[in-house]
């Protein structure tokens, strides 16, 4: 008798890629940490605190995501102090002078502000540090390969299922309802949700209208007509999102 686990115990033989943008290789880290720093030419030329950050996320916006967020963010963060700033500026000529006694120390912490703000923001883009504390969770397991894999966040893509087989079937009535929509839980205290029932290998198979979270082989899938029970199965597989 082989010492092989069974298909039916690996739910995913081979874990999709992951989803593109999401882990950024370390050409993009670097480019998104000078765009941050570019800002830094401000001291040096006018309104470049504005311009090079545009520039540089133009030129690379749309060959990456990361990018594309970074740069979002390094050019509104300028853009702010630049008003901020100038607001301070049209304080002080409006005031004829007088307001350059609350506008000076408040333009010299915002310039300080400013440089150490530009700097940080470089080294989390580099270092790819959103300052998130997400969980993480065990979203594949390979026990022929003896690997788990984990990811970081509720909702990654990688916990989401969109269809379920299901085994050892029990039926209140004593028979299969017919194929069609009705609707399921997968996990204790979750609200029903949308599905079609299909006939599937030793038990039947579920395809959900909104992928659902953790689907998790093992459990059990309890099919529902209204409020009525009509009965459920095991889990023997969950269909994985196609991602990437």
């Amino acid at each position: 008798m082989s010492d092989a686990p069974e298909s039916s115990n690996i739910p995913f033989a081979q874990p999709p890629e992951p989803p593109v943008g999401l882990s950024p290789d370390n050409s993009e880290k670097q480019f998104a940490l000078f765009v941050h720093l570019s800002a830094l030419l401000g001291f040096f030329i006018p309104l470049a605190n504005i311009l090079a950050p545009l520039v540089l996320w133009q030129i690379k916006k749309n060959e990456s995501a990361f990018i594309d967020d970074q740069g979002k963010e390094a050019v509104n963060f300028n853009l702010t102090l630049f008003l901020v700033g100038l607001a301070l500026v049209v304080l002080t000529v409006i005031s004829f002078g007088l307001g350059i006694f609350i506008t000076a120390p408040l333009g010299l912490a915002l310039c300080v502000a400013w440089l150490i703000l530009a700097i940080l923001g470089g080294i989390k883009a580099n270092r790819n540090d959103d300052g998130s504390h997400d969980a993480w969770y065990v979203a594949r397991k390979d026990v022929a390969g003896n690997t788990l894999y984990v990811v970081q966040g509720h909702d990654h893509p990688w916990l989401l299922s969109g269809s379920l087989g299901a085994a050892q079937a029990s039926w209140v009535s004593g028979e299969a309802p017919a194929e069609g929509v009705l609707s399921a839980k997968t996990r204790y205290r979750q609200a029903d949700v949308a599905c079609r029932l299909g006939a599937g290998e030793d038990g039947f198979a579920l395809d959900f209208e909104q992928p659902q979270w953790a689907v998790t082989p093992g459990q059990s899938a309890v099919l529902y007509q209204g409020d009525v029970c009509l009965g459920g199965g095991i889990i023997r597989d969950a269909g994985a999102l196609s991602v990437g």
